[in-house]
């Protein structure tokens, strides 16, 4: 299925340190905006990427260091929702966006909610493949994904045996630190680099991970440098120091 992609590219903000653009997808019959914010910083910097506007910790924290290290922000705006929906002003059909990028991850979220049609799965599937084309998903720099939890719930222990993740874990370090906050990686000399510096951190197993449709099961597979930086709602300086953790390792200052 082959839609058209639709860029603007209208610059909304403009300092010495950082630059502001907005661009647009279609998604079913609407089209979702993203944000993007380049670092003026020289060099060859990371993709950080969000995809839940409701996790507005992680961008927050990005934003910053984007003053300071070489990289690239894109963030969703969906609303303030994690979800989106297909049709401007309906929640009838909607999509988590970090499980569009595999038409199984669609279905399967789709059949979540008893939504799921062929003809509205392939649209969030091209959506999910407009996502990697407009924003260069690719072997050619690492991917950082922006994420945010909630006490108690989604955390490292999710990838312990016995864990709801567990099937997705090669490994897994648990520090003495908040098991909210985490790093889920699918390079192995990552991971080493994380558990020395002190930090939970979970190995994705990319060849068996099950394929949910996310970023991270996407890149796995194809051997792309991906990082989920998951802190929890509201420890703005906790994810502020995992990332700028994560960045001195990648070298981007």
């Amino acid at each position: 299925m082959k839609i058209a992609l639709t860029v603007f590219a209208v610059i909304f903000f403009t300092t010495p340190l950082l630059r502001a653009q907005t661009f647009a997808i279609p998604l079913g019959s609407r089209s979702v905006s993203f944000h993007r914010i380049d670092s003026q910083v020289s060099g060859d910097g990371p993709l950080l990427i969000s995809l839940h506007s409701n996790e507005a910790t992680s961008t927050r924290a990005a934003r910053s260091l984007l003053v300071n290290y070489a990289g690239k922000l894109i963030a969703i705006d969906g609303g303030g929702q994690r979800r989106i929906p297909l049709k401007q002003g309906s929640n009838r059909v909607t999509i988590d966006p970090n499980r569009v990028f595999s038409l199984a991850g669609v279905k399967r979220d789709m059949d979540r909610f008893s939504i799921y049609s062929a003809a509205e799965a392939g649209q969030c599937a091209a959506f999910g493949e407009q996502i990697i084309k407009t924003c260069n998903i690719s072997k050619e720099r690492p991917v950082i994904a922006l994420h945010n939890n909630t006490n108690g719930g989604y955390s490292i222990d999710s990838y312990l045996p016995g864990g709801s993740e567990a099937a997705a874990a090669a490994k897994v370090s648990r520090a003495p630190a908040d098991p909210d906050n985490f790093f889920l990686v699918t390079h192995p000399k990552l991971f080493d680099d994380l558990v020395k510096a002190g930090f939970n951190v979970v190995l994705q197993d990319n060849s068996k991970a099950p394929d949910d449709g996310s970023l991270s099961v996407y890149c796995g597979r194809r051997g792309i440098v991906y990082v989920n930086v998951e802190a929890q709602h509201g420890a703005d300086e906790e994810q502020k120091r995992m990332l700028e953790a994560l960045l001195k390792l990648l070298g981007t200052r």
